[in-house]
């Protein structure tokens, strides 16, 4: 074992991350869920500290000065963790940082064979060694990263929702506790498991900064079992290796739309009744993308109109319904 590996399987381990691959470890540090690894045909080390799920502040540096789509809201998002965690780190580290993680880089010296190992310098910076890896350095600085990460996402419920979201709020929020589910609004996300079904609706800003809706429900029961779809427009190229056999429906309307496969193309047949597929084609005239895959159905890229308040809830009640009334398993006349 070389002293590379061996000073960073040592600092890995300190810090509870697991080996992947040479020069490679991840793990959870402090709740966060951590990644650091050598590249070194780009001579530096890198490290990186995710946000699950990912923030909705359209979060990003200027200056080594944190700010977003609303800066405001990325103040109160980012704290003081963060702004202490960049004062600290050393300019020759670079750092990157967006509403799904937080980056940091050092690059080292070309022909540099060696890690430098010391302790913080008298100004209690994560500053590198010039002309080497300082491992130690890199790994107190993903320490820091990972708790600034933490303190944040134990923070998101302070965050105020994002302004174009403030109408779907209340009404949201009113459907998560008639129903027993949970509800966060920074993100917005109405998630979670009652006896017809488990539910995830999220409003996410896509690239054109505009908000969409986007759904997964997982319905009781096994009625989707074995079966893949798509629409016609999302099916893309790996299509072709989906499992399963062609299903061929007798409904021309419904044909044109989607595609599916199955693994039991009489189970899929049954399951694609008429009131299922009426509803799958009215969700896809909304402008909704459609996909079935893993007894999943999941809705994509549903526009938002603010004048209806309750348009979230009421998405989230209409795939409920589905779920009890086309998938709930039934109970037998026998018992």
């Amino acid at each position: 074992m070389t002293r590379v590996e061996d000073s960073f399987r040592t600092h890995a381990e300190a810090l509870g991350l697991k080996e992947t691959h040479e020069l490679h470890a991840r793990g959870l540090v402090n709740h966060v869920h951590v990644e650091i690894g050598i590249d070194s045909s780009l001579e530096r080390i890198a490290a990186s500290a995710e946000f699950r799920p990912a923030l909705d502040v359209g979060l990003r540096l200027q200056y080594r000065v944190a700010t977003g789509d609303e800066p405001a809201r990325a103040s109160v998002a980012w704290g003081k963790e963060g702004v202490e965690f960049l004062e600290r780190l050393s300019n020759d580290i670079s750092v990157e940082v967006d509403d799904g993680s937080i980056r940091i880089a050092m690059s080292y010296a070309e022909g540099a064979t060696d890690l430098i190992l010391r302790t913080a310098n008298a100004a209690g910076r994560y500053a590198p060694v010039i002309g080497a890896v300082d491992v130690e350095a890199l790994f107190r600085a993903t320490q820091a990263m990972a708790d600034v990460v933490h303190a944040m996402k134990s923070r998101a419920g302070k965050v105020p929702v994002a302004a174009p979201l403030e109408p779907y709020r209340e009404a949201t929020s009113r459907f998560a506790h008639e129903r027993g589910l949970k509800f966060h609004h920074m993100p917005f996300l109405l998630f979670g498991n009652v006896p017809e079904a488990g539910i995830l609706i999220a409003l996410r800003r896509a690239d054109d900064g505009k908000y969409r809706m986007s759904a997964r429900l997982s319905p009781e029961g096994t009625g989707l079992k074995g079966i893949t779809l798509s629409d016609t427009d999302h099916a893309g190229p790996d299509w072709v290796e989906v499992s399963g056999e062609d299903v061929e429906v007798k409904d021309e309307a419904f044909a044109d739309r989607f595609v599916v496969r199955a693994t039991d193309t009489d189970v899929a047949t049954g399951a694609l009744g008429p009131q299922f597929r009426a509803w799958l084609l009215g969700v896809s005239d909304r402008g909704a993308s459609v996909r079935i895959a893993e007894e999943t159905i999941e809705l994509g890229n549903v526009e938002l109109d603010p004048k209806r308040r309750d348009q979230v809830a009421t998405q989230a009640a209409e795939l409920l319904d589905i779920a009890r009334e086309l998938f709930a398993p039934r109970a037998s006349p026998y018992r």
